[in-house]
């Protein structure tokens, strides 16, 4: 498939594109300057620049500016048919690949922890530079985040947001990813642009960097080629954060988990032991921790008795010595450093207090939130730290609907109602955790989950405003009074007709991702229907990381036929 990156042309920014004229010309502005990020198009031997305030002005072609690419295909939709999906500014977007993003600083505290990958990323010159020399920077790992480092500053990759504007075949970035000239030493250069360095850096090193989307036929060929054996016989595939807990307590490593409020974090561990033993550090003191020594009369020396802690839990571990059971230390963060001490004792030896021994089958776990989220955060020494399997938890939307789809009470229904599960995944992380603001109520992963069940009880979307606020409870309401087509219509065949405008053909879609494995092939038949881009979402949505329903879309895609 060919495909040209280049930037915008003075037609399209003067009105060919509809896109632009429904969102605006304007692309943010670069957090190192006063002045207004700027985007090319080219004429003759100058650079023209619209500011985001929207003045046109000419600039010389040797100085560095915001740069904002676009990508031109004759097949576009073959180009967008597994991206991410999403409506901004009332136009569908589309992620597709991921480049670091030179406009925002990654906060990085402690750069022991950044692991170097293979992956490397070119960029060309920058501002003010005197020969177009294109300079390779490796990608870094950060807890899960990826990063690059240039002139000793860090800047995350993330994926590239575009418009799609079909009528012109093209992509649009939504913002500004890099600064640079568009032609230093090229002696050749005659004022068009398919002839400066910059054009040549495009459509050479950027776009080969600029790595899509997994496809789903790519990701089931990666399956299996990750299956074909190796030297040493191991599992290459990729893993998840429960992957790691569970490694991690067979192994019988202790784990920490890191995470924002309502991330789930002792949810987590309650799935893996039902029964566990959870140790509130943050309200604790020393004798709920080590136990206490008491003084009995008619004798001269002190009794020493456990924690309750320790009771219950050697109980439930000696009846059941064939299963794990987990003591769980929350809040080990906001723990004084004397109870966070007492804790890496246990850690460290496997022992209360010096003197009882945990049982050979108990897994310790601890969990704590950041240190910027707590005012009575302290952060753990550095011998305590090392102690731990460190796992970072982020709960995005896809994880989300993951957890939310498995949530059925006895009867096999869904205990999640199925308009919030519709909003977060119409909507994404943007609803899914909002900023606390020290006034009105914010939402996080636990906060949805009790606005579930409120609503499931009473009916009433407006009591939601205890819970995440009200702003966010007013545009909740406004897209539950859209026009849409419930699982329940399509599967009855409910419905007359198809007609709807984007915003509600995109909710329609987030309606039926909870569709189960029985009856996702008519659900897919119905959703080809309102288009190839609401197709390709709804498969990416459905998918949510399951190799087992990785397979059935590969399958259905096929012919239908199960592989």
């Amino acid at each position: 498939m060919d495909i040209e990156v280049t930037l915008l042309s003075k037609e399209e920014i003067e009105g060919k594109s509809e896109v632009l004229q429904k969102v605006g010309i304007g692309c943010g502005k670069p957090y190192w300057t006063s002045t207004p990020s700027i985007f090319y198009y080219w004429n003759t031997a100058y650079g023209f620049g619209v500011s985001s305030s929207g003045a046109l002005e000419n600039y010389y072609v040797n100085n560095g500016y915001g740069v904002r690419p676009v990508l031109k295909s004759d097949n576009l939709e073959e180009l967008i048919k597994n991206c991410k999906s999403d409506i901004k500014n009332g136009m569908q977007v589309v992620e597709y690949g991921q480049f670091p993003c030179m406009f925002e600083k990654a906060e990085i505290n402690n750069s022991s922890l950044l692991r170097e990958m293979s992956k490397k990323y070119s960029l060309p010159p920058q501002r003010y530079q005197d020969s177009f020399d294109i300079l390779s920077f490796p990608e870094y790992d950060y807890n899960g985040q990826k990063v690059i480092k240039v002139d000793e500053e860090y800047h995350p990759v993330k994926p590239v947001q575009f418009y799609v504007d079909r009528k012109n075949n093209m992509l649009i970035s939504t913002d500004v990813l890099f600064d640079s000239p568009i032609n230093l030493d090229n002696q050749n250069y005659n004022g068009d642009f398919k002839t400066s360095q910059l054009y040549q850096y495009l459509n050479s090193e950027f776009i080969k960097e600029l790595k899509p989307a997994e496809e789903i036929e790519n990701l089931f060929d990666e399956k299996e080629t990750l299956e074909t054996p190796n030297p040493y016989n191991l599992d290459l595939d990729n893993v998840d954060e429960e992957d790691i807990i569970e490694g991690a307590i067979l192994s019988d490593i202790p784990v920490m988990l890191h995470g924002q409020t309502g991330d789930g974090k002792s949810a987590r561990v309650k799935q893996i032991d039902p029964n566990t033993q959870i140790i509130y550090l943050a309200s604790a003191d020393p004798t709920d921790i080590n136990g206490k020594s008491v003084q009995k009369e008619n004798l001269d020396h002190l009794i020493d008795y456990p924690p309750t802690w320790y009771v219950k839990a050697k109980e439930i571990a000696e009846k059941n010595p064939d299963q794990i059971h987990v003591i769980f230390f929350d809040e080990i963060t906001n723990a004084d450093p004397l109870i966070q001490g007492m804790v890496f004792n246990i850690v460290l030896d496997r022992e209360v207090n010096g003197k009882w021994k945990l049982p050979s089958n108990i897994r310790i776990v601890a969990a704590g939130n950041e240190e910027d989220e707590s005012l009575s955060a302290h952060k753990l020494s550095a011998p305590l730290f090392s102690r731990f399997a460190h796992v970072y938890i982020k709960t995005n939307r896809e994880k989300w609907l993951t957890w939310a789809s498995n949530q059925v009470d006895e009867n096999g229904n869904s205990l999640i109602h199925p308009s919030i599960y519709a909003y977060i995944a119409y909507k994404g992380d943007e609803v899914l955790r909002t900023e606390y603001n020290g006034e009105t109520p914010n939402a996080d992963p636990r906060k949805w989950e009790m606005a579930s069940r409120m609503l499931n009880k009473t009916g009433k979307p407006d009591m939601l405003r205890a819970l995440i606020g009200p702003e966010l409870t007013y545009d909740f309401k406004n897209f539950v009074t859209q026009k849409v087509i419930t699982l329940e219509d399509v599967l009855n065949d409910n419905y007359d007709n198809i007609e709807m405008d984007i915003s509600s053909k995109y909710a329609t879609v987030a309606n039926l991702v909870r569709v189960d494995e029985a009856n996702v092939e008519k659900v897919r038949e119905f959703v080809r229907k309102l288009g190839p881009e609401f197709l390709s979402t709804f498969d990416s949505m459905w998918v949510m990381g399951s190799d087992e329903r990785l397979e059935i879309i590969a399958a259905l895609r096929m012919g239908g036929k199960r592989i």
